[in-house]
């Protein structure tokens, strides 16, 4: 699986809203977490489970229902601002059937570790497996085997 999650905190809070954004409507793309000193941020980018597009008006749903559990100390998240937002044209892909929705598609990889002596991969995705893609490389066009397990960032490249 890709490596979503920079932190513990983040895993359990996914774990923790999966079942209340999906009586919502909405699913998980991303939460990043940021702790810098006293400026803690939270920002959640949302899908809607019927594929058509996020709007501000979702967000603010889904905006409210976490504040209420904020303020019910339900949401450890009390000294974070709180930020939802749409994956934007340039989505963040974060599970196996992000990836495979764009497929023949541009995207950009990040990896954890260096493969052929670089970590940052741009091109078109070719093919997804159980535990990997396969791209070509934009700046090369050597195809690239990476493991999802060797994914820190992969987003769609539109433009």
């Amino acid at each position: 699986m890709v490596n979503v999650y920079k932190s513990d905190k983040e895993k359990a809070i996914a774990g923790q809203l999966r079942e209340l954004f999906k009586d919502l409507g909405f699913g998980i793309v991303k939460i990043r977490i940021t702790e810098i000193n006293k400026d803690n941020n939270c920002t959640i980018v949302i899908e809607r489970v019927d594929s058509t597009l996020v709007n501000i008006h979702d967000c603010r749903k889904v905006y409210n229902s976490l504040q209420n559990l904020i303020d019910d100390n339900t949401l450890p998240l009390a000294d974070h601002s709180l930020e939802i937002s749409s994956p934007g044209i340039n989505k963040p892909l974060t599970r196996i059937k992000d990836f495979q929705a764009a497929v023949n598609s541009e995207i950009k990889v990040r990896t954890l570790y260096k493969i052929d002596n670089k970590r940052g991969f741009k091109g078109k995705l070719e093919s997804v497996k159980q535990n990997q893609i396969t791209l070509i490389s934009e700046s090369n066009n050597k195809k690239y085997d990476i493991g999802f397990n060797e994914i820190s960032e992969a987003y769609l490249q539109v433009y």
